[in-house]
């Protein structure tokens, strides 16, 4: 018969007077407890423990309702774990209502021994319909004793040990808060051990707040967690036997030393070998890699250093001279090596000095007697290729000597020399015509390069295909002139001497006609064209008087003198047709000769009625300077019956005629009887158009007064008086032989008057002053661009020079800029200048260089 021991705690919720009662039917005894007061009254009775069922039952029935804490047994609690009860031996688990979730978290499937983990365990009621909840938790290792230790117990659970077992639950059952959620934690520490796993059981109820054992639900938790076995790790490491004889050689040795892992093992080293030491090693980082039996693998190195290394000195390095010449040479030497020593040549040759050698690398490999050997490189270099950048402005028009070639030299080997074919030893070449110019250049190590030059040129502007078509008869302005140009560039500006611009001009009477031809480049050419007359038809008439008063058998005759187009056609006014009318009574008779060009003159035949005695006498006064018409006719006629009529060629019929052109005129004079007297060829003159030749000698140097300007007059009446003007329009001296010596250089004017005062005005005359053979724009590296020039021509100066002088003046001479040359790149604004040809000085003490600017708009 064995007794137990029965305790029980009782929730403060009895129903009759804060009293409860319970019966034991087997001992029929009552024991009471104090409800209000939550104190045993009477605590223990002794029973006999005939049905352990009944028991078991009790304590189920109060796990949740009235226990203080999680209930265990003698034997364990009710985890469901091996040894332990479950709850259903107490607790029905049929209310669905109670839809709570049991959760336990903190302890990974794979942990580390002696390893502490905070575990959380957390049961919900969702619904609100369970009242109160509790939970029971024990770990176990793989002989189901204690596993790992629990400590930290959180508020609200508490540790219980039965029979080596360690419980943790609840510390007195809790009602849900307000978020339906119960918390509780602790930390677990697994122990220290390998390979080992765990069992967690876990169990919780959800109660409805009946105090009874029915319609509650139970939930439980299992999980594992597996400690690993933790095996010793392969190791390795190396040590060295014995280093390289020399750098290329591969009779190093070195021992593998094994820790760990699981024997047997497999060893590789990197050059193949599979002991442990290895004897054949090469200079370097080598590794050997070794796998156990379980197929791990570790991996060592080390290094193999060598005992010698060949040295290879350059004695003597010669790089190529010039840009792909073989002419580079290596000379070496071995000062650590046993000889003989061995050399190899990338090349192909072998000893110790290759020589004729183009640039690059060359890679050489000497072996001494014991087989150690070296490599080098070695770079033999070249100047870069010489190379010539060419500048040039091609001449600016046909036959112009006004090109220029500017070489810029990279590669090579500086300084350069120049030697042109024209004897030029500069790397500019000024005032060239068009054509081929090789210069040779070369550098300071003597290597030359050729360069070939071309200048072209425009094609020569010509004006020879021309169309004239001269005046039909004489004194007509129905002439033509067209010009087509070829040649130059296409463009053309024309300018005829009569103002016209048109590649065509008419109405043009007999005459000179100039045109200049200016094409796209400002080149121009220049032509003068005549239109002729007809030979001027020219007739003659007589006649034949009367015999008597009234007779009626007068005659007129006219007679072509000269010119005109054979056949002729006549036409009196009397209406015959032939060259003479008869039966003509006394009068004046008019008669029109045309020629086959449809040229006619008109003429008057003057029949007198019988003796006349009638004469006329002309006294006539040339013109005073060509183009004048100053000239007169004084008349005088004599044996006239008054009173007397006058009829000239130009339809003038007064007497004495003045302000007549220079021409050939004829006078008809009539008296009142009848009589007339014709004077043919009165011819009035003018002198020759007036000109001068200039001829010019420089003065020896731009400051001294030696030059001389001879100006020679024709043309017009001497004797001449010629004055000398400076640049300003002053008079500077005057004489009549146009002889001006001891003068200096400069511009000047001309005004030439003749003896009847007729006046010519030169206005340029330039006295220079004598220059070198070099060019002053290529002596003092002047350059001028652009040219032509539309707004703003630059003047860059490389070489300064104190007494320069750079001036810009007018075709005339009249001087519109100039500098000292001070600036080494000057700007000069042209912009505001009539377009046309200027000229542009350079002058030192000595000389004078001067070139033409084209100014375009």
């Amino acid at each position: 018969m064995k007794y137990g021991l029965l305790l029980v705690h009782v929730m403060k919720n009895s129903k009759k007077d804060g009293y409860l009662k319970l019966k034991y039917s087997l001992i029929k005894r009552f024991i009471f407890f104090n409800l209000n007061s939550l104190k045993v009254f009477k605590l223990i009775t002794m029973f006999k423990i005939q049905n352990v069922a009944i028991v078991s039952l009790i304590l189920c029935s109060l796990l949740i309702a009235f226990s203080g804490s999680h209930p265990t047994s003698s034997s364990g609690g009710y985890t469901s774990a091996p040894g332990d009860g479950v709850c259903s031996q107490c607790h029905t688990d049929n209310n669905t209502s109670l839809d709570g979730d049991f959760t336990v978290t903190g302890i990974p499937v794979d942990i580390e021994a002696n390893t502490t983990y905070t575990v959380d365990i957390q049961l919900t009621n969702p619904s609100g319909n369970a009242s109160r909840g509790g939970f029971q938790i024990l770990a176990l290792d793989a002989d189901n004793t204690q596993g790992g230790t629990w400590s930290n117990v959180g508020t609200g659970s508490v540790l219980k040990t039965v029979i080596g077992k360690t419980y943790l639950g609840h510390q007195g059952s809790q009602s849900f808060p307000a978020s339906n959620e119960l918390n509780w934690t602790a930390d677990w520490t697994a122990p220290d051990e390998e390979d080992a796993t765990f069992n967690f059981y876990a169990v919780s109820i959800l109660a409805n707040g009946g105090n009874g054992n029915q319609n509650d639900r139970f939930l439980q938790q299992q999980f594992d967690a597996t400690i690993p076995d933790v095996a010793i790790p392969l190791t390795l490491s190396i040590d060295l036997v014995a280093n390289a004889t020399c750098a290329n050689s591969s009779d190093g040795s070195a021992t593998v030393i094994i820790s760990g892992g699981e024997a047997p093992y497999d060893i590789i080293w990197e050059n193949g070998e599979t002991t442990e030491t290895a004897t054949m090693l090469p200079v370097g980082n080598t590794f050997a890699v070794v796998t156990d039996a379980a197929g791990f693998s570790a991996e060592a190195e080390i290094i193999i250093n060598y005992i010698l290394e060949l040295e290879i000195d350059i004695v003597d390095l010669n790089n190529a001279s010039c840009f792909g010449t073989p002419d580079g040479s290596i000379s070496l030497s071995v000062p650590n090596g046993t000889e003989p020593i061995n050399y190899e040549w990338s090349n192909g040759e072998t000893g110790n000095t290759i020589t004729n050698i183009f640039s690059g690398t060359y890679t050489v490999i000497a072996t001494d007697a014991n087989g150690c050997d070296a490599t080098l490189d070695i770079l033999i270099t070249e100047p870069d290729e010489l190379e010539v950048n060419q500048t040039m402005d091609m001449p600016s028009c046909n036959g112009d000597e006004d090109g220029f070639i500017i070489l810029s030299v990279t590669g090579g080997i500086s300084p350069f020399s120049f030697s042109w074919e024209d004897g030029s030893q500069n790397e500019s070449n000024f005032n060239l015509t068009a054509g081929t110019y090789l210069t040779t250049i070369t550098d300071f190590n003597e290597c030359i390069t050729v360069i070939s030059t071309e200048l072209t040129e425009p094609l020569a502007l010509n004006l020879d295909s021309t169309i004239i078509e001269h005046p039909v008869c004489n004194g007509d302005t129905n002439g033509t002139i067209t010009v087509t140009p070829m040649g130059g560039i296409s463009g053309y500006d024309y300018s005829w001497s009569n103002g016209s611009t048109t590649q065509t001009i008419s109405g043009l009477s007999e005459g000179e006609y100039m045109l200049t031809v200016t094409d796209s480049e400002n080149c121009s050419q220049s032509e003068t064209y005549t239109l002729l007359n007809q030979i001027e038809l020219i007739i003659s008439t007589s006649s034949t008087a009367e015999s008597s008063p009234g007779a009626s058998d007068g005659a007129a005759t006219v007679e072509i003198i000269s010119g005109g187009i054979t056949p002729y056609e006549y036409e009196w006014s009397t209406g015959d047709t032939t060259a003479t009318a008869n039966n003509l009574i006394s009068g004046a008779y008019n008669v029109t000769v045309t020629d086959a060009n449809g040229c006619s003159v008109d003429g008057m035949a003057i029949v007198s009625s019988g003796d006349c005695s009638l004469s006329t006498v002309v006294d006539i006064l040339p013109v005073t300077c060509n183009g004048d018409n100053n000239g007169s006719v004084l008349v005088t006629v004599e044996n006239a019956i008054a009173p007397v009529s006058f009829l000239w060629s130009d339809g003038s019929i007064i007497g004495n005629r003045s302000n007549l052109a220079a021409d050939t005129y004829s006078l008809i004079v009539f008296d009142n009887a009848g009589c007339s007297d014709t004077v043919m060829n009165i011819i009035i003159s003018e002198p020759l158009e007036l000109n001068a030749q200039i001829s010019t000698t420089p003065t020896t140097t731009n400051i001294t007064s030696d030059g001389e300007i001879v100006i020679t007059a024709g043309g017009g009446t001497g004797p001449y008086n010629i004055k000398l003007l400076d640049a300003n329009g002053e008079e500077v001296a005057v004489n009549e032989t146009g002889i001006f010596s001891n003068i200096p250089s400069g511009i000047y004017g001309a005004l030439v008057i003749d003896d009847n005062g007729c006046d010519l005005t030169i206005d340029f005359i330039e006295v220079t002053f004598v220059t070198s053979t070099s060019d002053l724009f290529e002596t003092y590296g002047i350059l001028t661009y652009p040219n032509p020039v539309t707004h703003q021509l630059t003047v860059s100066v490389k070489e300064f020079a104190s007494n320069l002088d750079i001036s810009l003046r007018t075709i005339k001479g009249k001087l519109i800029w100039s500098d000292k040359g001070k600036s080494r790149v000057i700007s000069i604004d042209l912009s505001d200048h009539t377009p046309g040809l200027y000229l542009l000085s350079v002058a030192d003490q000595k000389h004078t260089t001067t070139r033409k600017i084209s100014i375009l708009h």
